[in-house]
């Protein structure tokens, strides 16, 4: 009758090598694992960033773009003749090539319409504000690219501090004093921008005219 060998020191020892061996790579390939879904979600986390700056940028331009035009549509009392308006050409007043007037029901004149729900956004903009500097491509979908819905509302028109409103009122009739520089009119701005990957952003502003004629 033959004895089993008992495993000597060195077999044992080697088991032992290949389990610790086992355990090491699992936990190896688990920290790879961790390590790469954080990268993803890291990455995930500064591209929904870097998208929404850049339509929080394109709101800002939008806004502040429009001011120009606003302006003049105020000062002159109307809208260019190139546009379908009663301002004619000599006045200088022109609507730049990145802004569309959106033509409203009525053509809105916005220096004399003061909205009854001025809170409240409409589903049709007053302007749009598209600059596509990728080779006019039609996607506007390049970093330097810019798109905007402009929603305008009068809020309304108050005297000028200082000003002799009321006086002049009296003695030359309703509204004399405040076209003669005596009154500030309200426009409230919201500018919406709609950027990639569903990316979008509102800004507001309360913008002041102040009448110079």
């Amino acid at each position: 009758m033959n004895a089993s060998p008992v495993p000597n020191a060195m077999t044992r020892q080697q088991g032992v090598a290949l389990i610790v061996a086992l355990i090491l790579l699992m936990t190896l390939t688990m920290l790879a694992v961790v390590a790469t879904r954080t990268t993803t979600l890291d990455l995930k986390i500064t591209t929904n960033q870097t998208l929404a700056k850049r339509t929080f940028q394109s709101s800002e331009a939008g806004r502040t773009s429009i001011e120009e035009t606003l302006a003049k549509h105020t000062f002159y009392r109307g809208w260019p003749a190139a546009i379908g308006g009663d301002v004619p050409a000599s006045s200088g007043f022109t609507i730049p090539d990145d802004i569309t007037v959106v033509r409203k029901p009525g053509f809105k004149e916005l220096y004399i319409t003061q909205d009854p729900t001025p809170w409240v956004i409409s589903d049709t903009p007053e302007m749009r504000m598209k600059v596509d500097s990728d080779a006019d491509d039609g996607d506007y979908l390049a970093p330097t690219d810019l798109r905007a819905d402009i929603f305008i509302s009068r809020m309304g028109t108050v005297p000028a501090p200082g000003s002799d409103t009321s006086q002049v009122t009296g003695y030359e009739g309703l509204g004399a004093g405040a076209a003669g520089a005596g009154s500030q009119l309200f426009y409230r701005i919201i500018s919406r921008a709609t950027g990639a990957g569903g990316s979008q952003v509102m800004t507001e502003a309360l913008y002041r005219y102040v009448v110079t004629n």
